[in-house]
């Protein structure tokens, strides 16, 4: 796997967990305990071994504990830990990531439906929580981003990739990220092609965006 695809494949990891937020949003209607219990399909037991298994914990801490190479992906509790800052410090930190996956040699970890599951109920019992955000500013932001030049909400926008209001059927967001996760190779060449500039967001941005 070149250096090349490496980089875009954990691109693809950011966005990934950017579409489970997405996801979350049709889920927002439920009372706090069925959204846990979405979250909660998979096994945290489970997920930390693949955290380790997948490399994760090569370079990532969770709730302080392992490698301070990159942040720690399990925030305590409080007014400022949520899950769309999870988002925002992976999706900002791509860059250095591949540097390090060049550096180390190493390759972009395939990841299954039940694993991802498990994973994401690792790290979603470390206190991460979503927050609503502001859907006037995420429509300009969708734009401004360059989101909208290659995906559509609901028929507005680019056709390169799928409307992110259709795609399914799925039973929970874990699905997405899977499906995100392990599309990444096909991403390339459209990437490529539109020679596409990295956005960066901050945390109100996202949640904005989500909205």
């Amino acid at each position: 796997m070149t250096a090349r695809r490496q980089f875009l494949a954990w691109a693809l990891a950011a966005l990934a967990a950017l579409l489970l937020l997405i996801a979350v949003l049709f889920w927002g209607h439920r009372d706090v305990e069925e959204r846990w219990n979405t979250f909660l399909v998979g096994d945290p037991k489970a997920g930390a071994e693949a955290f380790r298994q997948k490399g994760c914990s090569d370079c990532h801490a969770v709730c302080g504990m392992g490698t301070k190479l990159a942040p720690d992906l399990a925030m305590k509790s409080s007014a400022g830990s949520n899950m769309n800052l999870l988002v925002t410090r992976l999706w900002n930190h791509v860059p250095i990531m591949w540097q390090q996956f060049e550096k180390k040699g190493k390759e972009f970890p395939r990841i299954t439906a039940e694993e991802t599951a498990d994973l994401f109920a690792y790290l979603y019992s470390a206190c991460y929580a979503r927050e609503s955000g502001n859907s006037a500013r995420g429509k300009v932001l969708f734009s401004r981003k360059g989101c909208i030049r290659c995906h559509r909400i609901e028929g507005d926008g680019g056709k390169v990739g799928p409307d992110l209001k259709s795609i399914g059927p799925v039973d929970t967001p874990i699905f997405w990220v899977q499906e995100m996760w392990n599309h990444a190779p096909a991403m390339e060449a459209d990437m490529r092609e539109f020679k596409l500039a990295w956005p960066r967001f901050d945390g109100e941005e996202m949640n904005d965006l989500l909205a």
